[in-house]
């Protein structure tokens, strides 16, 4: 847990900063009580209803209908695809996730925290529709080493990858959510008719998109097309750039922000326990990307985002309206 500032106006140092990054309080995001406390079902509930949800929307996409493609403004159900749609699991791996669930535990008895319930749900999932998807999986910091930048239809090389998974660090979701549908979703469709879908698996919002204290500075510099990242002796001054063409082509998508939203908007929450960024952070940037993509109508690379909340309670599904061809869910 973080110490908090006693006063606002102090200054921090770098390695005061990085303490902050490294051991940070989050704010964690609450569902209404479940009837199944304790157990890992509800999450493969959710996740199941997701996958479902992908195979019904989507089932005949390897049969076109007469109708000249771009005539077609609807797909019609024929038959079950034979190309095999791409499935991202995006986990929080952030250190809030060690937190116990409580009522939760092992064959043993033995307490289990959100990651762990996590990993059981997803290895639960695996086993059940086994390589009926391409597989991803993706996390905010790869602490474990779990993360791949393709996809695989092997159900155990992605239990395998599942059981890497460690806590640590901030939630920098919406920076990474960017990345990842730009470098890898998007890329990686290789058919007209085969979709993709991101399943977010999270307990809390996300932070650290800005920074201010002893110096400001944007973390997540859209439309620099950069990101900052931290050092121990240079706190966040240092930059990595989003410079290629995977990159460009999901900048020229999604566009730049509306001049009015481009001011520094950073903030500290719980005390001054963590920052964040008023616009890109607690759910506000991922509602950007959806907006964004609810616009265009050519889009064939992503057509689903789902949030998994992981916590005290049933996670749950929340639906946006639908759009065509893209569907991003939060």
């Amino acid at each position: 847990m973080l110490e908090s500032h006693s006063e606002k106006n102090k200054k921090t140092t770098s390695s005061s900063v990085n303490r902050r990054f490294y051991e940070k309080k989050e704010r964690i995001m609450k569902n209404n009580l479940s009837r199944f406390p304790g157990t890992v079902r509800p999450m493969i509930y959710s996740i199941a209803s997701a996958l479902a949800l992908m195979g019904a929307a989507s089932q005949a996409q390897a049969q076109f209908a007469k109708t000249p493609l771009y005539l077609q403004n609807e797909s019609q159900i024929t038959e079950q695809p034979k190309i095999k749609h791409n499935i991202m699991f995006f986990i929080d791996d952030s250190a809030s996730m060690s937190e116990l669930v409580p009522g939760a535990v092992d064959e043993s008895g033995n307490p289990l925290n959100r990651l762990q319930v996590t990993q059981e749900a997803l290895k639960q999932i695996l086993d059940t529709y086994k390589n009926q998807f391409n597989w991803g999986l993706q996390t905010l910091h790869n602490n474990g080493g779990s993360d791949s930048d393709s996809f695989d239809s092997d159900p155990e090389l992605m239990k395998a990858r599942v059981n890497k998974l460690r806590h640590k660090y901030a939630t920098p979701a919406t920076r990474r959510y960017f990345e990842i549908v730009s470098s890898i979703v998007m890329p990686q469709v290789k058919y007209r008719c085969q979709k993709a879908y991101v399943i977010m698996m999270s307990d809390g919002d996300a932070n650290y998109s800005s920074y201010c204290g002893d110096y400001n500075v944007p973390i997540f510099d859209y439309e620099n097309r950069r990101y900052a990242y931290a050092t121990f002796e240079n706190g966040w001054r240092n930059f990595n750039s989003y410079s290629g063409k995977d990159y460009q082509a999901a900048f020229e998508f999604f566009g730049p922000r509306q001049e009015a939203d481009r001011s520094f908007q950073c903030d500290w929450a719980y005390n001054w326990s963590y920052v964040y960024d008023k616009f890109w952070d607690r759910g506000n940037g991922l509602a950007f990307f959806q907006q964004k993509a609810r616009r265009k109508t050519t889009l064939k690379s992503v057509e689903r985002m789902r949030l998994v909340r992981v916590g005290t309670a049933i996670p749950t599904i929340s639906e946006t309206t639908k759009s065509k061809p893209f569907r991003h869910l939060l």
